[in-house]
């Protein structure tokens, strides 16, 4: 009985989270027959070094546009980043549209990035301010769409929605599965139901006069989880969320299991504290049941010896086909057949990545510094290894 009620909720729970993002899609304006002006942007983008793949990254924001301005906020003890930067700039024809900008260090109580942002703030005078991330990549097919947004008459913050196209090595592609069969279906699915309580904090862009009037950055100055505690300040500010379709390329290059678990637990500690904070019904069927059951699905089918364990690890392929297929007619591009057992593997490990999670305590390590993670705050706490 248990078996079949955790299959009947997978399949329910699962095509409702389908069913709610392919609604929520067809509502989003796709196209703008107005020409974009890219040179009314301001992309703030704070830069720390680490992934080989920055340099590539920051070029190809760069390639995307044209007139578009960007700020790039570096520490000033990062002097492999500042070289990254300098080199780019040096390639460049129009070199005049970057600004490179060395940070100083900031107190325990600061949020780094947050900080670095709220400075970069300060020195935009387009009308527009787009806030990415140095491992982000902003498609340039959906660039255009970016002009839909901007005659909307009331106070708004559009996000966008990341894809992860890095399949470089075995980890790297298993957190591409995870990142994109989980982005899609809770954004757009939460989104449809009008109860977004969070955002892609990767990518997202309003009118500089929201940022600057709202101090959207100075009120979350003090926080560790800053898309969500930006989402926090937005409803209280009465700023509308939207999230829209303009999709952006993410690049984590990962190289070992061991960094893999340790990013995942990062982003569970983060769940933790938006389910505090947030926990919802419609947040129970569209995120937190769907991560659960298809563990449960697979436990229970080995009740059934192997015709039952081989009808779950079906259910979970053809689970995953579903989702695949979804993401091809919205991102129209083919994935590789490799992503969908990065994608089954990926919905067994989680929970006992998130069990994993709850033993070791609410601890990561974040820029070479030791965080608890509790209120969603930074509160550092003195350096052990994990």
């Amino acid at each position: 009985m248990f078996y079949l009620i955790s299959t009947l909720l997978m399949v329910f729970l699962f095509g409702l989270r389908i069913f709610l993002a392919q609604k929520y899609f067809n509502q989003l304006p796709l196209g703008s027959d107005s020409a974009f002006k890219d040179s009314d942007y301001t992309v703030l983008q704070p830069i720390l070094s680490g992934d080989k793949r920055l340099s590539d990254c920051l070029q190809a924001n760069l390639d995307h546009t044209q007139d578009m301005q960007f700020i790039w906020l570096v520490d000033q003890n990062d002097s492999l980043a500042q070289d990254i930067c300098q080199t780019i700039i040096d390639k460049q024809t129009n070199p005049s549209r970057i600004r490179l900008i060395l940070c100083e260090n900031v107190s325990d109580n600061l949020n780094p990035k947050v900080f670095k942002l709220q400075k970069g703030l300060k020195l935009v005078d387009t009308v527009y301010t787009v806030v990415l991330d140095d491992d982000s990549i902003i498609d340039k097919t959906v660039l255009p769409q970016i002009k839909l947004y901007a005659a909307l008459p009331d106070e708004w913050l559009v996000t966008g929605i990341p894809y992860n196209d890095d399949k470089e090595n075995f980890w790297s592609a298993l957190l591409a599965a995870f990142v994109n069969s989980q982005s899609f279906f809770t954004y757009f699915s939460m989104a449809a139901v009008k109860d977004s309580r969070s955002l892609n904090g990767m990518f997202y862009f309003a009118k500089t006069a929201t940022f600057k009037n709202h101090r959207l950055f100075e009120q979350i100055q003090d926080w560790l989880c800053d898309d969500l505690a930006l989402a926090t300040v937005c409803r209280t500010e009465h700023i509308r969320i939207i999230q829209s379709s303009l999709f952006c390329q993410v690049r984590t290059t990962v190289q070992s299991g061991w960094q893999y678990l340790l990013l995942l637990k990062r982003w569970l500690l983060f769940a933790n504290v938006f389910i505090k904070q947030n926990f919802s019904f419609s947040f129970l069927l569209i995120a937190f049941l769907p991560a659960v059951l298809p563990l449960l699905l697979l436990s229970s089918s080995l009740l059934w010896g192997w015709h039952g364990l081989l009808w779950g690890l079906g259910l979970l392929t053809a689970k995953a086909f579903a989702q695949r297929l979804f993401r091809r007619h919205i991102l129209k591009k083919e994935e590789s057949l490799s992503a969908l057992g990065f994608e089954c593997l990926n919905d067994l490990l989680l929970p006992f990545i998130y069990l994993y999670t709850l033993i070791t305590g609410p601890v990561i390590v974040w820029r070479q510094r030791k965080i608890r993670v509790a209120d969603g705050k930074i509160r550092y706490v003195s350096f052990q290894s994990l």
